[in-house]
């Protein structure tokens, strides 16, 4: 947190230039290096720091496209979040579900990936996390997730057969009509 902070005060008074530089060096190289030492909540930090610097009128685009969307669906997460907690309860398992918000230098990146203009065509703005004491669980809820929607098919990733370099174990997938989630999202 407080090389965060010492960041943050220290690009508002920075000049122009070397703002810019800072930037490209934090997106560049500090956050992806938080990344691969799995220090996810430093790097979303940096990057969020980062991108209205260097992108502005993106930063601005897209933030503007997230608050229509709030606008559109309402403050649906942490319902359904409960609402899956508590179905995950019933079946005697152990678990801790949020929900969160694709943040926006995030959706840059996919936009851009994908060539895409609105951040609609983006599948994954939204998310439940569900976390469970031992693989066995998570392969369970998995099921269990997808006993309750319909998964979109080539939308799983398993990332505890498959670990990531920085070793990241997890189950991504990617639902349509889930309960407590809007149609259309």
């Amino acid at each position: 947190q407080l090389v965060v902070r010492i960041a943050a005060q220290r690009l508002r008074g920075v000049p122009r230039p070397e703002g810019t530089r800072l930037c490209h060096e934090v997106l560049g190289f500090c956050a992806p290096v938080a990344a691969r030492l799995g220090i996810h909540a430093f790097k979303q930090r940096l990057e969020s720091l980062a991108f209205p610097v260097l992108y502005p009128s993106d930063a601005l685009r897209i933030g503007e496209q997230l608050e229509m969307l709030r606008e559109k669906y309402g403050s649906f997460l942490p319902m359904a979040a409960a609402q899956l907690q508590q179905t995950i309860r019933d079946q005697r398992m152990d678990a801790r579900v949020d929900g969160r918000d694709k943040l926006s230098f995030s959706v840059f990146t996919k936009m851009k990936a994908k060539g895409v203009s609105s951040i609609e065509q983006i599948p994954d703005l939204f998310a439940l996390r569900v976390i469970v004491p031992s693989v066995a669980d998570c392969y369970q809820v998995l099921g269990l997730i997808h006993h309750l929607g319909r998964p979109v098919g080539n939308r799983f990733k398993d990332y505890i057969a498959f670990p990531k370099p920085n070793g990241y174990q997890s189950l991504h997938t990617t639902m349509a009509r889930f309960p407590g989630i809007p149609e259309g999202v």
